[in-house]
């Protein structure tokens, strides 16, 4: 039995990952596709100023930070010296730095923008944006209607 090259396995890895966002598009509704596509993190509330949004996303962020951190010292604490798990700790150990500078830098990126914001400006306040079909049923004094 022979190995397969490098190539045709990034191959076949891209062609699973292809398949699996098909699949989670045809089926919009299982519990599997909403927590996929879901939106994570702060949502802007109605009136709230950009500074302030992108404050409580650099806490969010930091709250990441935090977790990844803690996650990283636990498995660097109780990591085993044998060396038949070297590989996968080393994966996981990868993947927790990855995570770390990422949150790091969304931290950051927010901070930077909410003191933008606030300092240099513009820092507009949100407003939801609503179809026009809802605006010109409530102009009519009738209530929106589902699409």
């Amino acid at each position: 039995m022979t190995d397969m090259s490098t190539v045709a396995k990034i191959a076949v890895f891209w062609v699973c990952i292809y398949l699996a966002l098909w699949l989670l598009r045809r089926h919009p509704n299982s519990a599997i596709s909403r927590f996929a596509f879901s939106w994570q993190g702060p949502f802007p509330a109605e009136g709230e100023l950009k500074s302030s949004y992108y404050r409580r996303k650099a806490i969010f962020a930091l709250g990441w930070l935090a977790q990844i951190a803690a996650l990283l010292a636990l498995v660097m604490y109780t990591m085993p010296r044998s060396k038949s798990i070297a590989t996968p700790m080393m994966l996981a150990m990868f993947a927790l730095a990855i995570g770390f500078g990422m949150a790091v830098l969304g931290a950051l990126l927010a901070a930077l923008t909410s003191f933008k914001a606030r300092w240099l400006g513009p820092n507009p306040a949100f407003s939801l944006i609503r179809p026009e079909h809802e605006v010109d049923d409530e102009a009519d004094g009738h209530e929106p209607h589902e699409v």
